[in-house]
């Protein structure tokens, strides 16, 4: 059975509630130790849910300023969002291959096949191989593109 507690629930809450949530802060605040605070959030289901409610609270915040950030149109603030919220949409990042000037030597494509063929013999996730041939393929299916329509203008001029 606990014995008499030094700080009321609610003297823990207003300390977690000043200090946004960090419990280390709190209990600066509180005059105690972190192990302290932590086992008032273990001990007092009111106190777990406060804590709770003050992190939904600081996402909703956050997420409040990234949104005035996205209607200012700024750039990182709509590609991070995408990234995070926009992903069933096919908003994901995706490797990138570049392929240097042609020197004798393989080019990254054409290592990356190479490893990919290993990794293969070698039992590794046949699904996510493939994935990645396909982003291959069609990267060098655009660069081919590319490189034909430079030709094509090339021969023009």
């Amino acid at each position: 059975m606990v014995g008499k507690r030094k700080y009321t629930t609610e003297e823990v809450i207003d300390a977690l509630k000043e200090c946004h949530g960090m419990q280390t802060y709190a209990a600066k605040k509180l005059g105690c130790t972190y192990k302290t605070v932590w086992q008032y959030i273990q001990d007092f289901p009111k106190i777990a849910e406060a804590l709770v409610e003050i992190h939904e609270s600081s996402i909703d915040t956050a997420e409040l300023k990234l949104m005035a950030k996205i209607k200012e149109g700024d750039m990182t603030a709509i590609i991070f969002y995408l990234k995070c919220k926009g992903k069933k949409r096919g908003f994901i990042d995706r490797p990138n291959f570049v392929v240097p000037l042609p020197d004798g030597n393989e080019t990254q494509i054409e290592r990356a096949i190479r490893i990919l063929d290993r990794a293969e013999k070698g039992g590794v996730d046949i699904e996510r191989i493939n994935q990645i041939r396909g982003m291959i393929t069609r990267y060098n299916e655009t660069e081919r593109t590319k490189l034909v329509e430079a030709d094509v203008k090339e021969v023009k001029e």
